[in-house]
């Protein structure tokens, strides 16, 4: 309690300054600093930056000083809030001396000062609060400002409220009231984010239960829904797992067509669902990559290599693993759904033909989802335009439901003994997934499997970026 009221009395002399990028600034007549003492030792500043922020942006930095004597900076990872700056304006940064050693030790601190570092071309794309990644596909590889980063404070304009109006258009601090208190961009949904530009959203470094307890409604033993038979047949049963991921980011969107005519081949679309903003179909997982096997690189003619090229050095794109997409498709919850609820436990998900009781469909906020690629027949059951339904707390699009979507893992099968089987996720649009289990097949923990050479109206893709561990920021 005494080092904490002492640090409190230290932090009223902090100074703020802004050097090494001339052109950003803080106002120093603007700047409030204050510790959550007694309650905790956690320091907050409130600072506005000014003048001209050039691409990629700026970087934050908090340096210990006794006198004019450096003790230490403050490591980035002990920061939160805005650490890196792409914009004008208010900001926020918070972290906790009393988690630093060399900080907490010394009792009296006689000065902090914070800074605002130009970036230099370079950008820490593992920051936490880095939220968006916007790629620029008209732009040339080699055009400055063809990769966009957006934080949180931009999104939001810097407000902590629920939901709003922020710079970029509308958004939502957790858009369902389950799972990840996290910011859904909804002004994402603008034409050109589908079309001439590509969206990535940052998930976080986690651990999550990969998969569904036994007792969940419409769960098979081996979530993989081909027919009911051939399920029991060749399958392996599947288990929970505790899976750990570092932080990556994917596609708000489903690849859509004008996305795919920037780095993929020459595809005949179905004439039912041509569109700039539809998702690319009839394309397979071996055109996507490149190469069949989920361990080797991406192909450098293939879609993944194309964009990876284009993205430029320490960038790495794929397809995701299905912890990945399970992961980001939760968006931090554990039921069924992506709205925190679960199916009816009294619906009928098989009969003796392995057919459901389609009458049943209503259920939960998500009835929306399924009314939509139930409600007509089986031959217009066609993919629609991405973002056309709600986003889960990621503020990702059409993770349930669209086109069934490649996953870089095989699955494994039981007594078949084909190497070629890879998995899908998300359920589609078309019984060609579903027919054997309806609307059980838009569950987060569902799955299903296709060779990876087949190709169909119903099949199309996300990507993953990922920094290459060997590139330094």
């Amino acid at each position: 309690m005494l080092i904490r009221k002492i640090i409190f009395t230290a932090l009223m002399s902090v100074t703020a300054i802004g050097y090494i990028y001339a052109s950003v600034e803080i106002d120093s007549q603007n700047f409030i600093v204050r510790q959550q003492w007694p309650w905790s030792s956690k320091v907050v500043a409130e600072f506005t930056v000014g003048g001209e922020i050039a691409a990629p942006g700026a970087v934050a930095t908090v340096k210990a000083y006794d006198g004019d004597e450096l003790i230490c900076e403050v490591p980035g990872d002990k920061l939160s809030g805005d650490v890196f700056i792409t914009t004008v304006g208010r900001k926020r940064l918070a972290f906790d001396p009393a988690e630093m050693a060399e900080l907490k030790s010394r009792g009296v601190i006689s000065s902090f000062r914070l800074g605002i570092e130009y970036v230099d071309g370079k950008v820490d794309f593992n920051a936490a609060n880095i939220l968006y990644v916007v790629f620029d596909l008209e732009k040339e590889a080699s055009a400055a400002g063809k990769i966009q980063v957006l934080t949180e404070s931009d999104i939001t304009g810097g407000s902590s409220a629920r939901e709003g109006v922020g710079p970029y258009g509308a958004w939502k601090r957790r858009y369902w009231d389950a799972g990840a208190d996290t910011v859904a961009w909804l002004g994402v949904n603008d034409p050109v984010y589908k079309t001439t530009k590509m969206v990535f959203r940052h998930v976080p470094s986690l651990t999550f239960t990969m998969g569904s307890p036994e007792s969940e409604p419409g769960r098979l033993p081996n979530e993989a829904y081909d027919s009911y038979e051939d399920q029991k047949k060749y399958y392996l049963a599947e288990t929970q797992e505790k899976i750990t991921l570092p932080g990556y980011y994917i596609g708000v969107f489903e690849v859509t067509q004008k996305q795919w005519s920037y780095f993929g081949g020459e595809v005949s679309f179905h004439n039912n669902i041509l569109g700039d903003d539809k998702p690319a179909h009839y394309i397979s997982y071996q055109t996507v990559r490149g190469v069949a096997d989920p361990k080797e690189q991406v192909a450098a003619s293939s879609y993944c290599g194309g964009l990876a090229a284009w993205a430029g050095d320490g960038w790495k794109v794929d397809l995701p693993s299905e912890a990945q997409w399970e992961a980001a498709c939760r968006a931090g919850t554990s039921s069924g759904l992506y709205d925190g609820t679960d199916l009816p436990s009294d619906l009928t998900y098989y009969t003796k033909d392995g057919r459901e009781n389609i009458k049943l469909i209503q259920y939960a906020p998500l009835a929306e989802l399924a009314n939509t690629f139930a409600s007509v027949s089986v031959k217009d059951r066609f993919p629609i335009s991405v973002g056309t339904l709600k986003p889960n707390n990621y503020g990702l699009y059409d993770m349930l439901g669209n086109v069934g979507e490649f996953c870089l893992d095989k699955v494994k099968p039981e007594n078949n003994g084909s190497d070629k089987m890879i998995a899908l996720r998300g359920g589609s649009s078309d019984n060609w997934i579903s027919c054997f289990s309806g609307i059980a097949v838009f569950r987060a923990a569902a799955r299903a499997a296709c060779q990876n050479t087949d190709s169909d109206r119903q099949l199309g893709f996300r990507v993953v970026l990922e920094r290459n561990a060997a590139s330094a920021e």
